[in-house]
């Protein structure tokens, strides 16, 4: 859904001409594009403050570098195993495997709610991360390089909008500022 002059729209969020603040400020929002500032109406907020949602998960170290995490509110599981170059088996994602699952994962969602206000299909939407880990100590990431395949049937002004959006990911905004994350965005 488009945001009228004064419109708001189901996420809590409203948009009130010039803002002192910066855009960036409320970039966690899907509904941010362009230049057009939006920020959370006071419904959205608690003692003017942002609501702060916060999500438990519960990790169990099993040995042999491998742990198990628990989603606490869906009780789903997921299994880490360092890497083979890092003392592991490589059995499975790494925690820092994560990281870039959660950058391309957090990519694809905020585009989708992007997508699904504006009523745009990106079904077959296609992220992929090339995570690079640092050559020097201490061990972390250096670069998470984001690919980008833009389903067919999105247009030239859709595409412009998606792209900035997908700039707004929350992981993306959460990561080091030393971590390079170049977003590259192709057509089908």
């Amino acid at each position: 859904m488009m945001l009228g002059s004064q419109g708001s729209c189901e996420c809590g969020i409203t948009r009130e001409g010039p803002l002192a603040q910066s855009v960036e400020q409320w970039a966690f929002n899907p509904c941010v594009i362009g230049s057009i500032p939006i920020r959370p109406t006071k419904k959205a907020l608690v003692n003017n403050k942002r609501r702060t949602l916060v999500v438990e998960i519960n990790v169990e170290y099993q040995g042999e570098l491998h742990c198990v995490a628990i989603h606490v509110p869906s009780q789903k599981k997921l299994e880490t195993d360092a890497p083979k170059d890092n003392q592991g088996k490589g059995e499975t994602f790494s925690p820092t495997d994560l990281i870039a699952t959660a950058l391309g994962t957090c990519v694809a969602t905020i585009m989708g709610l992007y997508a699904k206000r504006h009523a745009l299909d990106l079904k077959g939407l296609q992220v992929s991360v090339k995570k690079t880990m640092s050559e020097d100590l201490p061990r972390r990431i250096a670069s998470l390089e984001v690919d980008v395949l833009l389903p067919k049937g999105i247009s030239p002004k859709e595409r412009i909008e998606l792209e900035k959006v997908a700039h707004t990911c929350p992981v993306h905004k959460s990561l080091h500022p030393d971590i390079k994350v170049p977003m590259v965005f192709r057509s089908s």
